[in-house]
Protein backbone atom coordinates (compact mmCIF):
# COMPACT_ATOMS: atom_id res chain seq x y z
CA UNK A 1 0.00 0.00 0.00
CA UNK A 2 2.67 2.08 0.84
CA UNK A 3 4.93 1.78 -2.40
CA UNK A 4 1.45 2.27 -4.24
CA UNK A 5 1.18 5.69 -2.68
CA UNK A 6 4.42 6.74 -3.31
CA UNK A 7 3.83 5.77 -7.20
CA UNK A 8 1.16 7.80 -6.99
CA UNK A 9 2.44 10.92 -4.91
CA UNK A 10 5.54 10.36 -7.87
CA UNK A 11 3.13 11.01 -10.79
CA UNK A 12 1.03 13.64 -9.36
CA UNK A 13 4.63 15.55 -8.81
CA UNK A 14 5.48 14.95 -12.50
CA UNK A 15 2.37 16.03 -13.88
CA UNK A 16 2.26 19.53 -11.90
CA UNK A 17 5.60 20.08 -12.77
CA UNK A 18 4.45 19.61 -16.57
CA UNK A 19 1.46 21.46 -15.82
CA UNK A 20 3.53 24.62 -14.72
CA UNK A 21 6.56 24.26 -16.76
CA UNK A 22 4.21 24.82 -19.99
CA UNK A 23 2.78 27.49 -18.39
CA UNK A 24 6.05 29.09 -17.80
CA UNK A 25 6.49 28.31 -21.35
CA UNK A 26 3.18 29.79 -22.58
CA UNK A 27 3.76 32.97 -20.81
CA UNK A 28 7.94 33.62 -21.50
CA UNK A 29 6.29 33.13 -25.19
CA UNK A 30 3.45 35.75 -24.62
CA UNK A 31 5.84 38.05 -22.94
CA UNK A 32 8.96 37.89 -25.97
CA UNK A 33 5.51 37.74 -28.05
CA UNK A 34 4.85 41.48 -26.74
CA UNK A 35 8.26 42.79 -26.04
CA UNK A 36 8.46 42.16 -30.23
CA UNK A 37 4.90 43.99 -31.34
CA UNK A 38 6.19 47.35 -28.38
CA UNK A 39 9.58 47.18 -30.15
CA UNK A 40 8.38 47.00 -33.75
CA UNK A 41 5.41 49.83 -33.30
CA UNK A 42 7.65 52.05 -31.78
CA UNK A 43 9.90 51.74 -34.97
CA UNK A 44 7.34 51.82 -37.22
CA UNK A 45 5.47 54.71 -35.70
CA UNK A 46 9.19 56.63 -36.01
CA UNK A 47 8.96 55.41 -39.44
CA UNK A 48 5.43 56.78 -40.60
CA UNK A 49 6.54 59.98 -38.76
CA UNK A 50 8.89 60.22 -41.32
CA UNK A 51 11.70 60.81 -38.93
CA UNK A 52 15.62 60.67 -40.08
CA UNK A 53 17.17 57.69 -40.47
CA UNK A 54 19.88 58.12 -37.71
CA UNK A 55 16.80 59.09 -35.10
CA UNK A 56 14.98 55.93 -36.04
CA UNK A 57 18.37 53.81 -35.35
CA UNK A 58 18.61 55.57 -31.63
CA UNK A 59 14.81 54.63 -30.93
CA UNK A 60 15.83 51.08 -32.01
CA UNK A 61 18.49 51.02 -30.02
CA UNK A 62 17.15 52.19 -26.50
CA UNK A 63 13.89 49.71 -27.75
CA UNK A 64 16.47 46.78 -27.35
CA UNK A 65 18.88 47.90 -24.77
CA UNK A 66 15.95 48.35 -22.59
CA UNK A 67 14.47 44.89 -23.73
CA UNK A 68 18.31 43.40 -22.80
CA UNK A 69 19.30 45.49 -20.56
CA UNK A 70 22.56 43.14 -19.97
CA UNK A 71 23.95 43.60 -22.84
CA UNK A 72 25.49 46.18 -25.41
CA UNK A 73 23.50 47.25 -28.26
CA UNK A 74 25.32 48.82 -31.12
CA UNK A 75 24.92 50.19 -35.15
CA UNK A 76 27.41 50.45 -37.10
CA UNK A 77 28.15 51.07 -40.66
CA UNK A 78 30.58 49.21 -43.10
CA UNK A 79 32.48 50.66 -46.00
CA UNK A 80 32.95 48.75 -49.52
CA UNK A 81 36.26 48.35 -48.58
CA UNK A 82 35.27 46.52 -45.38
CA UNK A 83 35.97 49.23 -42.54
CA UNK A 84 33.21 49.35 -39.70
CA UNK A 85 32.50 52.33 -37.60
CA UNK A 86 30.57 51.89 -34.76
CA UNK A 87 27.75 55.21 -34.82
CA UNK A 88 25.71 54.55 -32.00
CA UNK A 89 25.35 52.48 -28.82
CA UNK A 90 23.53 51.34 -25.72
CA UNK A 91 26.20 50.55 -23.07
CA UNK A 92 25.47 48.85 -19.40
CA UNK A 93 27.42 50.30 -16.75
CA UNK A 94 29.77 46.93 -17.06
CA UNK A 95 31.17 47.61 -20.36
CA UNK A 96 32.65 50.45 -22.26
CA UNK A 97 30.71 52.82 -24.38
CA UNK A 98 32.39 51.98 -27.99
CA UNK A 99 31.14 54.82 -29.99
CA UNK A 100 33.15 55.87 -32.30
CA UNK A 101 35.27 52.37 -32.48
CA UNK A 102 36.59 51.64 -36.05
CA UNK A 103 37.91 48.47 -36.91
CA UNK A 104 39.20 46.91 -40.81
CA UNK A 105 37.54 43.78 -41.41
CA UNK A 106 38.84 42.49 -44.43
CA UNK A 107 41.78 41.10 -42.33
CA UNK A 108 38.93 38.61 -41.04
CA UNK A 109 38.35 37.07 -44.30
CA UNK A 110 35.41 34.35 -43.44
CA UNK A 111 33.93 36.82 -40.76
CA UNK A 112 33.82 39.45 -43.46
CA UNK A 113 32.87 37.15 -46.37
CA UNK A 114 29.95 35.94 -43.48
CA UNK A 115 28.42 39.60 -43.58
CA UNK A 116 28.94 40.10 -47.03
CA UNK A 117 26.39 36.92 -47.55
CA UNK A 118 23.87 37.95 -45.16
CA UNK A 119 24.42 35.75 -42.77
CA UNK A 120 22.94 36.60 -38.93
CA UNK A 121 26.14 35.40 -36.94
CA UNK A 122 25.07 33.96 -33.11
CA UNK A 123 28.67 33.47 -31.79
CA UNK A 124 28.27 32.33 -27.92
CA UNK A 125 32.32 32.50 -27.84
CA UNK A 126 34.57 34.49 -29.76
CA UNK A 127 37.15 33.52 -28.08
CA UNK A 128 36.88 30.05 -29.75
CA UNK A 129 35.81 31.27 -33.20
CA UNK A 130 38.65 31.10 -35.45
CA UNK A 131 36.66 33.86 -38.06
CA UNK A 132 37.54 36.35 -35.30
CA UNK A 133 40.73 35.74 -34.30
CA UNK A 134 41.96 38.58 -36.76
CA UNK A 135 40.35 41.35 -34.39
CA UNK A 136 40.24 39.63 -31.02
CA UNK A 137 42.13 42.93 -30.24
CA UNK A 138 38.86 44.93 -31.04
CA UNK A 139 36.75 42.89 -29.20
CA UNK A 140 39.00 42.91 -25.58
CA UNK A 141 38.80 47.07 -26.21
CA UNK A 142 34.99 46.50 -26.03
CA UNK A 143 35.79 43.53 -23.22
CA UNK A 144 33.68 41.47 -26.18
CA UNK A 145 32.62 37.75 -24.93
CA UNK A 146 29.88 36.61 -27.16
CA UNK A 147 28.26 38.60 -30.13
CA UNK A 148 24.76 38.53 -32.02
CA UNK A 149 25.57 40.35 -35.12
CA UNK A 150 22.47 40.89 -37.92
CA UNK A 151 23.92 42.42 -41.34
CA UNK A 152 21.97 45.47 -42.73
CA UNK A 153 21.83 45.47 -46.49
CA UNK A 154 20.57 47.96 -49.12
CA UNK A 155 19.45 47.71 -52.63
CA UNK A 156 20.94 44.12 -51.97
CA UNK A 157 24.51 45.16 -50.52
CA UNK A 158 25.70 45.12 -46.81
CA UNK A 159 26.12 48.21 -46.07
CA UNK A 160 26.28 47.58 -41.80
CA UNK A 161 25.53 45.72 -38.42
CA UNK A 162 23.09 45.60 -35.85
CA UNK A 163 24.64 43.79 -32.13
CA UNK A 164 24.10 43.01 -29.20
CA UNK A 165 27.32 41.94 -27.69
CA UNK A 166 28.00 40.48 -23.98
CA UNK A 167 31.38 40.73 -21.27
CA UNK A 168 30.43 36.72 -21.18
CA UNK A 169 30.51 33.70 -22.78
CA UNK A 170 26.49 33.31 -23.79
CA UNK A 171 24.80 30.81 -25.78
CA UNK A 172 22.25 33.55 -28.12
CA UNK A 173 18.42 32.70 -27.42
CA UNK A 174 16.25 32.04 -30.54
CA UNK A 175 14.09 35.20 -28.99
CA UNK A 176 17.14 37.49 -28.62
CA UNK A 177 17.75 36.36 -32.40
CA UNK A 178 14.74 36.99 -33.67
CA UNK A 179 14.15 40.54 -32.00
CA UNK A 180 17.40 41.80 -33.47
CA UNK A 181 16.22 40.10 -37.04
CA UNK A 182 12.90 41.92 -36.81
CA UNK A 183 13.70 44.91 -35.78
CA UNK A 184 16.99 45.20 -38.24
CA UNK A 185 14.35 44.50 -40.64
CA UNK A 186 12.67 47.65 -40.20
CA UNK A 187 16.28 49.85 -40.06
CA UNK A 188 16.93 48.36 -43.40
CA UNK A 189 12.96 49.97 -44.27
CA UNK A 190 14.13 53.17 -42.75
CA UNK A 191 17.41 53.59 -44.30
CA UNK A 192 15.33 52.90 -47.52
CA UNK A 193 12.92 55.64 -47.03
CA UNK A 194 15.22 58.21 -45.61
CA UNK A 195 17.38 57.59 -49.44
CA UNK A 196 14.17 57.93 -51.37
CA UNK A 197 13.48 61.59 -49.57
CA UNK A 198 16.63 62.45 -50.29
CA UNK A 199 16.44 61.17 -54.57
CA UNK A 200 13.14 63.19 -53.99
CA UNK A 201 14.92 66.38 -52.56
CA UNK A 202 17.88 66.12 -55.65
CA UNK A 203 15.08 66.59 -57.97
CA UNK A 204 12.73 69.19 -56.49
CA UNK A 205 16.00 70.96 -56.58
CA UNK A 206 17.19 70.23 -59.84
CA UNK A 207 13.91 71.53 -60.80
CA UNK A 208 14.03 74.55 -58.61
CA UNK A 209 17.37 75.50 -60.21
CA UNK A 210 15.96 74.97 -63.72
CA UNK A 211 13.20 77.45 -63.07
CA UNK A 212 15.28 79.48 -61.88
CA UNK A 213 17.65 79.58 -64.37
CA UNK A 214 14.94 79.68 -66.88
CA UNK A 215 13.33 82.65 -64.93
CA UNK A 216 17.24 84.82 -65.68
CA UNK A 217 16.76 83.79 -69.59
CA UNK A 218 13.06 84.94 -69.94
CA UNK A 219 13.78 87.81 -68.50
CA UNK A 220 16.13 88.70 -71.45
CA UNK A 221 14.26 87.33 -73.95
CA UNK A 222 11.18 88.44 -75.92
CA UNK A 223 7.46 89.01 -75.29
CA UNK A 224 6.80 85.02 -76.71
CA UNK A 225 9.29 83.60 -74.55
CA UNK A 226 8.06 85.16 -71.56
CA UNK A 227 4.25 83.70 -72.72
CA UNK A 228 5.61 80.22 -73.37
CA UNK A 229 7.09 80.25 -69.70
CA UNK A 230 4.09 81.49 -68.24
CA UNK A 231 1.77 78.67 -70.41
CA UNK A 232 5.17 76.16 -69.14
CA UNK A 233 4.64 77.35 -65.59
CA UNK A 234 1.00 76.34 -65.89
CA UNK A 235 1.58 72.65 -67.09
CA UNK A 236 2.15 70.12 -64.65
CA UNK A 237 5.36 68.88 -64.81
CA UNK A 238 5.60 65.49 -62.89
CA UNK A 239 3.82 62.14 -63.60
CA UNK A 240 1.78 61.38 -60.89
CA UNK A 241 2.55 57.58 -60.51
CA UNK A 242 6.24 57.40 -60.99
CA UNK A 243 6.67 60.97 -59.97
CA UNK A 244 9.31 61.13 -61.99
CA UNK A 245 8.68 64.41 -64.44
CA UNK A 246 6.61 63.99 -67.74
CA UNK A 247 6.94 64.42 -71.46
CA UNK A 248 6.56 67.78 -71.50
CA UNK A 249 9.02 68.95 -68.32
CA UNK A 250 11.67 66.29 -70.19
CA UNK A 251 11.48 68.54 -73.69
CA UNK A 252 11.57 71.77 -71.34
CA UNK A 253 14.80 70.66 -69.81
CA UNK A 254 16.54 68.95 -72.58
CA UNK A 255 16.10 71.05 -75.17
CA UNK A 256 18.06 73.88 -73.20
CA UNK A 257 20.62 71.76 -72.39
CA UNK A 258 20.76 70.89 -76.07
CA UNK A 259 21.43 74.35 -76.72
CA UNK A 260 24.13 74.91 -73.66
CA UNK A 261 25.87 71.68 -74.99
CA UNK A 262 26.38 73.20 -78.49
CA UNK A 263 27.41 76.54 -77.44
CA UNK A 264 29.85 74.91 -75.06
CA UNK A 265 30.66 72.21 -77.85
CA UNK A 266 30.06 69.13 -75.18
CA UNK A 267 28.31 65.68 -76.24
CA UNK A 268 25.48 64.19 -74.41
CA UNK A 269 23.44 61.09 -75.04
CA UNK A 270 20.15 59.47 -74.91
CA UNK A 271 18.60 56.41 -73.54
CA UNK A 272 15.21 55.53 -74.78
CA UNK A 273 13.71 52.43 -72.35
CA UNK A 274 10.82 50.37 -72.78
CA UNK A 275 9.73 47.69 -70.30
CA UNK A 276 9.60 44.53 -72.13
CA UNK A 277 6.54 42.55 -72.28
CA UNK A 278 4.42 45.14 -70.35
CA UNK A 279 0.91 44.16 -71.33
CA UNK A 280 1.85 40.46 -70.03
CA UNK A 281 2.40 42.37 -66.59
CA UNK A 282 -1.10 44.00 -67.00
CA UNK A 283 -2.33 40.66 -67.66
CA UNK A 284 -1.02 38.20 -65.39
CA UNK A 285 -1.00 40.77 -62.41
CA UNK A 286 -4.11 43.35 -63.00
CA UNK A 287 -3.52 47.10 -63.68
CA UNK A 288 -2.41 47.09 -59.90
CA UNK A 289 0.98 44.87 -60.95
CA UNK A 290 1.22 47.56 -63.98
CA UNK A 291 1.36 50.51 -61.84
CA UNK A 292 3.79 48.42 -59.23
CA UNK A 293 6.44 47.73 -62.04
CA UNK A 294 5.98 51.77 -63.29
CA UNK A 295 6.62 52.81 -60.34
CA UNK A 296 9.44 50.17 -59.20
CA UNK A 297 10.95 51.49 -62.54
CA UNK A 298 10.89 54.66 -61.72
CA UNK A 299 13.05 54.59 -57.87
CA UNK A 300 15.54 52.20 -60.07
CA UNK A 301 16.37 55.22 -62.68
CA UNK A 302 16.02 58.02 -59.52
CA UNK A 303 18.71 55.72 -57.73
CA UNK A 304 21.07 56.23 -60.80
CA UNK A 305 20.29 59.55 -61.74
CA UNK A 306 23.16 62.25 -61.22
CA UNK A 307 22.33 66.32 -60.57
CA UNK A 308 23.46 67.31 -64.00
CA UNK A 309 21.07 64.58 -65.78
CA UNK A 310 17.18 64.36 -66.60
CA UNK A 311 14.72 61.17 -66.34
CA UNK A 312 11.04 61.29 -67.68
CA UNK A 313 7.95 58.84 -68.42
CA UNK A 314 6.48 59.68 -71.55
CA UNK A 315 4.48 57.34 -72.32
CA UNK A 316 2.90 54.35 -70.91
CA UNK A 317 5.95 51.99 -70.09
CA UNK A 318 8.35 54.45 -71.85
CA UNK A 319 11.37 56.05 -70.22
CA UNK A 320 14.05 58.44 -71.33
CA UNK A 321 17.00 59.14 -69.81
CA UNK A 322 19.52 62.10 -71.19
CA UNK A 323 23.68 61.39 -69.81
CA UNK A 324 24.99 65.14 -69.85
CA UNK A 325 28.99 64.90 -71.09
CA UNK A 326 28.42 61.75 -71.70
CA UNK A 327 29.56 59.88 -75.40
CA UNK A 328 28.51 56.71 -77.12
CA UNK A 329 30.73 54.43 -75.19
CA UNK A 330 29.96 56.12 -71.75
CA UNK A 331 25.94 55.61 -72.74
CA UNK A 332 26.44 52.53 -73.44
CA UNK A 333 28.39 51.10 -70.06
CA UNK A 334 25.43 53.23 -68.20
CA UNK A 335 22.91 51.56 -70.05
CA UNK A 336 24.08 48.12 -69.58
CA UNK A 337 24.41 48.58 -65.72
CA UNK A 338 20.75 50.16 -65.54
CA UNK A 339 19.95 47.15 -68.00
CA UNK A 340 21.24 44.38 -65.23
CA UNK A 341 19.66 46.20 -62.31
CA UNK A 342 16.49 45.91 -63.63
CA UNK A 343 16.76 42.31 -64.52
CA UNK A 344 18.27 41.43 -60.86
CA UNK A 345 15.07 43.60 -59.20
CA UNK A 346 12.08 42.29 -58.18
CA UNK A 347 8.55 44.26 -57.03
CA UNK A 348 6.00 42.48 -54.41
CA UNK A 349 2.23 42.87 -55.13
CA UNK A 350 -0.84 41.33 -53.65
CA UNK A 351 -1.05 39.16 -56.51
CA UNK A 352 3.12 37.94 -56.55
CA UNK A 353 6.76 39.25 -56.95
CA UNK A 354 7.35 40.94 -60.00
CA UNK A 355 9.99 40.76 -62.10
CA UNK A 356 10.73 42.00 -65.59
CA UNK A 357 13.40 43.41 -68.32
CA UNK A 358 14.00 46.68 -69.72
CA UNK A 359 15.25 47.02 -73.57
CA UNK A 360 16.97 50.33 -74.36
CA UNK A 361 18.32 52.16 -77.20
CA UNK A 362 21.16 54.28 -77.12
CA UNK A 363 22.25 57.33 -79.21
CA UNK A 364 24.81 59.89 -78.83
CA UNK A 365 24.28 63.75 -80.08
CA UNK A 366 26.11 64.96 -82.43
CA UNK A 367 25.52 68.73 -81.33
CA UNK A 368 26.79 70.71 -84.09
CA UNK A 369 25.01 68.60 -86.77
CA UNK A 370 21.50 67.78 -85.58
CA UNK A 371 18.85 68.37 -83.56
CA UNK A 372 17.71 67.14 -79.98
CA UNK A 373 14.62 65.30 -82.23
CA UNK A 374 16.99 63.53 -84.33
CA UNK A 375 18.99 62.15 -81.86
CA UNK A 376 15.78 60.75 -79.59
CA UNK A 377 14.61 59.25 -83.01
CA UNK A 378 18.28 57.30 -83.69
CA UNK A 379 17.50 55.95 -79.58
CA UNK A 380 13.91 55.30 -80.28
CA UNK A 381 15.04 53.37 -83.65
CA UNK A 382 17.43 51.93 -81.65
CA UNK A 383 14.85 50.77 -79.14
CA UNK A 384 12.91 49.00 -81.91
CA UNK A 385 15.64 47.24 -82.93
CA UNK A 386 16.17 45.77 -79.29
CA UNK A 387 12.74 44.40 -79.34
CA UNK A 388 12.80 43.02 -82.53
CA UNK A 389 15.87 41.07 -81.36
CA UNK A 390 15.14 39.36 -78.18
CA UNK A 391 14.19 42.18 -75.76
CA UNK A 392 16.83 42.80 -72.33
CA UNK A 393 19.24 44.42 -74.10
CA UNK A 394 21.25 47.58 -74.93
CA UNK A 395 21.22 48.71 -78.69
CA UNK A 396 23.20 51.68 -80.20
CA UNK A 397 22.09 54.16 -83.68
CA UNK A 398 25.52 55.86 -84.33
CA UNK A 399 25.41 58.81 -86.38
CA UNK A 400 24.77 58.26 -90.37
CA UNK A 401 27.77 60.62 -91.36
CA UNK A 402 27.58 59.44 -95.20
Amino acid sequence: MLIFLVIILLVATIVIYLVVAKHLKEVNSLRHTRDRHETINKITKSINAGMSSDKIIEIALKEIFIKFPHYRVSYATVSAQGLLSIKDCCTPENMPNIQGLNADLSVADDYLKALLELKVLAISDVMNDNRLTPLRGELMVGKTLAILDIPISHNDGFVGLFCMDAEAVHVWSEHEVNMLIDTAGYLEIAISQAEHLSQQDEMALQMENYNKSLEAEVLERTKELQEAKHKAEQLSMTDELTKLPNKRAFFAMSEKLHSQAKRNNHTFSILMLDIDDFKKINDDYGHEGGDAALISMGKILLSTLRNTDVVARIGGEEFVFLLTDTDLDGAMQFAERLRVLVEKNTTSTTKGVISFTVSIGVAECYTQQESLQKTLSRADSALYIAKANGRNRVISQPQNKS
